[in-house]
């Protein structure tokens, strides 16, 4: 919801309006374009700052110079930003990252290649990790800066992105082996912390929770800003489940995590690299993404629900 509009999003196309009726059930309305402003696909992953109300986002496409678009919405709903991110080769994107100042594109090597009877998308072990930071408002593609990390990698979802002097942290869920074919169960995503040091252009990566996790969450609230807590999906081998549980539950528990379903969920203190809670879902229970709900008069980060 943002500038007074409820907006479904899928990455492949334009936002579409949507409209909520008193008797509760759900309108069609048709593709938002910002007034015409908006001529290519949208992520499914926009990040709001609340402490300004701008909604920051990107488009990226497989056929077409540019084959990415930055773009910011004020919060009235106003288009107010858009910018081309040039590069010779299109790649999958799925998530970006913005702190309080500076926003961040992945370029990261998930070529599409498609071959019979094969995921259309594979890692490109030959190709470094690319990040493009640049000024949110940035006006000329020359105002971006791009970082290079020596190491193929790919993950679907960042969770937070915030400034600490001359150095930007954000902590994401990557996998340096990613295969696109398979689902939680058999992937190696890891939740990590990079480390871009502006002045000297490096960039660093220390790896946070040594597990299996997938949809990390924050309290929106601290979007873009120094957080401590963030909240991930578990899934695969460590989804062994308590002993005292019956033998028919975990086998019913252990068949629907190799389809992608998560058995609980882990709170992760960023800070320190550890996990400081954990939620193992209950009998005949399973997840998927989810949200955080922030208590409405609560100050603490990890105060909701």
């Amino acid at each position: 919801f943002h500038g007074g509009k409820l907006l479904a999003l899928e990455e492949g196309h334009l936002p579409f309006g949507l409209g909520l009726l008193t008797d509760g059930d759900v309108a069609m309305r048709d593709f938002e374009d910002f007034g015409g402003k908006l001529g290519h696909e949208f992520t499914a992953h926009p990040k709001v700052d609340l402490a300004t109300g701008e909604m920051m986002f990107f488009g990226y496409n497989l056929e077409r110079q540019p084959y990415c678009t930055y773009g910011v919405v004020d919060a009235a709903g106003s288009l107010t930003v858009s910018l081309p991110i040039h590069y010779e080769k299109p790649v999958m994107m799925h998530d970006c990252a913005i702190t309080a100042r500076h926003s961040i594109i992945l370029y990261l090597p998930l070529v599409f290649r498609p071959r019979k009877g094969q995921p259309p998308f594979v890692l490109d072990r030959k190709e470094p990790s690319r990040f493009a930071i640049f000024p949110r408002h940035a006006k000329s593609p020359d105002d971006i800066v791009w970082f290079e990390y020596p190491t193929a990698s790919f993950g679907y979802h960042t969770a937070n992105t915030w400034e600490d002097g001359d150095t930007i942290h954000m902590v994401h869920v990557t996998d340096d082996e990613f295969d696109f074919g398979k689902n939680g169960v058999d992937s190696d995503l890891k939740l990590v912390r990079w480390s871009f040091h502006l002045p000297t252009r490096t960039v660093s990566r220390v790896t946070l929770l040594d597990r299996q996790v997938e949809f990390p969450i924050i309290n929106p609230r601290v979007v873009g800003r120094r957080s401590k807590f963030v909240y991930v999906l578990l899934f695969g081998e460590d989804a062994r489940l308590p002993e005292a549980e019956r033998p028919q539950l975990r086998a019913y528990k252990a068949e629907h995590v190799a389809k992608g379903y998560s058995w609980g969920i882990s709170k992760v203190d960023v800070t320190e690299g550890r996990e400081c809670g954990r939620i193992v879902f209950g009998e005949d229970v399973l997840g998927t993404e989810c949200s955080f709900a922030a208590k409405a008069s609560a100050v603490a980060e990890d105060a909701g629900y």
